[in-house]
């Protein structure tokens, strides 16, 4: 009995210097990151999911590092992996809408950004980026009423694009 205690005692041990250390890495990866030491940041964030490989977060900030790097399939994939762990992970969505937008896949980034959307009903970035999907797919009328939705919100990047795209289009329909 005593030996069962002491495994357990070990093992619990054992578990929380893993949790610290993931913890540590990701950290670490965060200030090189913040300092633009990208291959550094990557061996921190890989050294956090080696301790700790359900740790969403430290999939999902490599995936920042790979989307730095214009790795955008691997970008995918960690934001992904974050997503499994944690599936409510907005940010992950997010950047999954812009690597597949990056990679020209507007399908994929208009579902990613819409499930950001359902989650997030008031993201005015989320809105002015799916937006930009739209109009790369030649789906103006959409395109529009994302940016108008992301400037009613406050995002003040939407304004110049509904300027562009969208008030020539209205001018037409109104016949001005």
């Amino acid at each position: 009995m005593k030996s069962v205690v002491l495994a357990y005692s070990f093992f619990f041990a054992f578990s929380a210097v893993f949790a610290q250390t993931a913890e540590e890495s990701l950290e670490l990866g965060l200030q090189y990151a913040k300092h633009g030491n990208y291959k550094k940041a990557l061996k921190a964030y890989n050294k956090a999911i080696d301790a700790n490989p359900a740790m969403a977060e430290a999939y999902y900030h490599r995936g920042e590092i790979h989307y730095e790097l214009r790795d955008y399939k691997a970008m995918i994939a960690d934001n992904k992996e974050a997503i499994r762990i944690k599936p409510d992970y907005q940010n992950a969505y997010f950047h999954l809408g812009i690597a597949y937008y990056r990679l020209g896949e507007y399908a994929q980034a208009i579902a990613e950004l819409t499930t950001l959307i359902s989650l997030k009903p008031q993201d005015s970035e989320a809105y002015y980026w799916r937006g930009m999907v739209y109009q790369k797919a030649k789906q103006d009328k959409k395109a529009c009423e994302d940016w108008q939705k992301a400037q009613d919100l406050g995002n003040g990047l939407a304004t110049p694009m509904l300027h562009k795209y969208c008030e020539e289009e209205n001018a037409v329909e109104t016949g001005n």
